[in-house]
């Protein structure tokens, strides 16, 4: 459905219906952080946004820019809405019109959303029993798990201080405008190489071997732009380079 011009609930036509669904699709492979992208600000900031022209808007503000001008995305409007187990969420919803801005539509949608008490479909499930007299740990694997948290905490320290270097803002904005959205693209084959690498860029700790593949990436990354190469042909190069990678035995 669609608001129509009068204020009334109008069904969408079949095509523009069926572009809806497409860049629904599209936007599911992708994640966002606290503070990332339009949810993630939208999460972080607690305010609702409306936002036009979404097409044409830079692939650091908008990442999914090349699907909206895809399927002809245009307007997209953000309300974020508190939920009762998991404290906020973020509610989303795209027209294929350049609408105009209206307050009194997003106080409108905002009051509904937060009446209907909405619920993600997943479940976060903890673990919390207590550990069988069978598998105390002795002293000496008890200094193990001393040594294994403690290189932990330098790979997080070492992941923190990487958030400052600024190509992983562009490694992220350059995946998120050419990730593949279909069988049909010539990137398709490389998806698994955008995913992979997107979500573990979007990590706030990594493993060593991981946060030494992110490093590399980010070296590649670098050799690649100052060759004068394109942001696709990064892009693919990224993703084809980093499946390589991933199938090494010291990441899997």
């Amino acid at each position: 459905f669609q608001v129509g011009q009068n204020g009334e609930m109008e069904l969408l036509e079949s095509t523009e219906h069926n572009n809806l669904v497409s860049f629904g699709e599209y936007s599911q492979k992708f994640s966002f952080d606290v503070g990332c992208g339009l949810p993630g600000r939208v999460y972080q900031s607690g305010i609702p946004t409306w936002e036009q022209s979404v097409q044409n808007a830079p692939a650091n503000h908008f990442e999914r820019c090349g699907g909206a001008i895809q399927w002809g995305v245009k307007t997209v409007v953000a309300i974020p809405v508190l939920s009762p187990n998991v404290g906020r969420i973020v509610v989303i919803l795209y027209s294929c019109h350049d609408r105009p801005k209206d307050e009194s539509l997003v106080s409108r949608i905002s009051e509904l959303f937060t009446k209907l008490l909405p619920s993600p479909r997943w479940v976060l499930v903890v673990d919390v029993a207590e550990p069988s007299p069978d598998t105390v740990s002795t002293s000496a694997s008890t200094s193990t798990i001393s040594t294994t948290n403690t290189a932990q905490n330098q790979t997080q320290h070492a992941m923190s201080e990487g958030r400052k270097d600024a190509r992983i803002k562009e490694v992220l904005s350059v995946l998120g405008e050419h990730m593949p959205s279909d069988a049909s693209s010539p990137l398709s084959p490389y998806l698994q190489g955008f995913m992979s690498l997107r979500l573990m860029l979007l990590k706030s700790s990594l493993a060593k071997p991981e946060l030494e593949l992110v490093e590399t990436m980010l070296s590649s990354y670098t050799s690649y732009a100052s060759s004068g190469r394109s942001s696709r042909d990064i892009a693919m190069l990224l993703a084809r380079d980093c499946m390589f990678l991933m199938q090494q035995p010291n990441l899997n």
